[in-house]
């Protein structure tokens, strides 16, 4: 599973020394929702500005005590997070703009399994009584059998985004065997790939917003859809180059078609976008070289990511207030160890 720890990780902090308790008044929280479709579990979870301490937490919509007790916080979203959001006597609607949501800043994930809401909000009560990160409560079910759809480890669209930097396997053709090689008229040489061991396999996902980006202004809502989307080939990639792809006896492939037969929706002032999230298998293999007059030689291990069959572990998810521009990517390689 992806690690919980991972989406509260800390942003880049100023330094400076913390305000003291009294100063309270002008400080801000992250409060963050999750929801897990299919088993309905709920964690809440108030963080201090920075991310460094966690002011409260509950597996619910809401929070009532300790530094909760005079000025509860709770949640009255549907199962993508839209609604309201209620703390102390002040109440907001959960929406990306200050301006449309009566003062705080909202991001929101979904996708059909899950949800993720992060909202920053003036925070007024005490910073004396918090809890170290490590002490995070975990509410929602482990979905290490379909760690694509887990929005928890998606901190990268806070973060920005790594263009992928491994080499596309689309338009590399594998060197058939039994090639002669002119360079050596008496001489024919074979090229192969072959996997290293058991190919010590990984799963890694390739995140690509594949809609343009839809800014619903004034309008209660909009939809970034069918007529906004691209549908993109993705193949397989590499750390070097290959001689020949191979599967290595994993349900995978060269390539995947994602589509764009989506729709996500955002509320007033929201930036709302489609992203596509194909799932590889990463495994390790090197190239074998055979010539009659020279010998063999091999190369050095590279590593292989090939498309799960049937995109199994991915999918699509909506993105809102931290969306990029349609075709940015990037590789997340912190998914779980063994094969689709």
């Amino acid at each position: 599973m992806k690690g919980f720890l991972s989406l509260l990780a800390f942003a880049p902090l100023a330094l400076c020394a913390p305000a003291p308790a009294s100063q309270a008044a002008s400080q801000k929280m992250h409060v963050i929702w999750k929801h897990h479709k299919a088993s309905a579990s709920k964690g809440l979870y108030a963080l201090t500005g920075d991310r460094s301490s966690i002011l409260g937490q509950s597996c619910s919509d809401g929070l009532n005590s300790g530094n909760f007790a005079s000025s509860p916080l709770k949640l009255d979203v549907d199962e993508n997070g839209f609604g309201n959001l209620t703390y102390g006597d002040k109440e907001y609607a959960v929406l990306m703009s200050a301006e449309h949501s009566g003062g705080i800043e909202c991001t929101k994930m979904y996708s059909p399994d899950e949800a993720h809401v992060d909202c920053v909000v003036p925070y007024s009560g005490s910073t004396a009584d918090v809890l170290p990160m490590t002490a995070v409560q975990t509410c929602l079910p482990s979905t290490e059998e379909k760690p694509a759809s887990n929005l928890l480890g998606k901190r990268i669209h806070q973060r920005g985004f790594n263009e992928p930097s491994e080499r596309d396997g689309e338009g590399m053709s594998a060197v058939a065997p039994n090639v002669f090689d002119k360079r050596q008229q008496s001489c024919y040489s074979y090229r192969s790939s072959f996997m290293v061991g058991d190919g010590n396999p990984h799963q890694n996902f390739y995140d690509k917003q594949i809609s343009e980006n839809i800014n619903c202004g004034a309008a209660p809502s909009c939809t970034a859809g069918h007529s906004v989307s691209k549908s993109y080939n993705i193949g397989f990639s590499t750390s070097a180059t290959l001689d020949a792809w191979l599967s290595g006896g994993f349900a995978v492939g060269k390539s995947w078609t994602t589509g764009n037969s989506y729709s996500c929706t955002g509320g007033r002032g929201d930036t709302v976008c489609v992203w596509y999230n194909t799932a590889h298998t990463a495994y390790t293999v090197k190239n074998k070289y055979e010539n009659t007059c020279t010998g063999t030689r091999y190369s050095d291990p590279l590593v292989l990511k090939s498309p799960n069959k049937n995109n199994r572990n991915g999918g699509y998810y909506c993105v809102i207030g931290t969306c990029r521009a349609q075709g940015d990517a990037y590789w997340d390689n912190s998914g779980r160890a063994g094969g689709p």
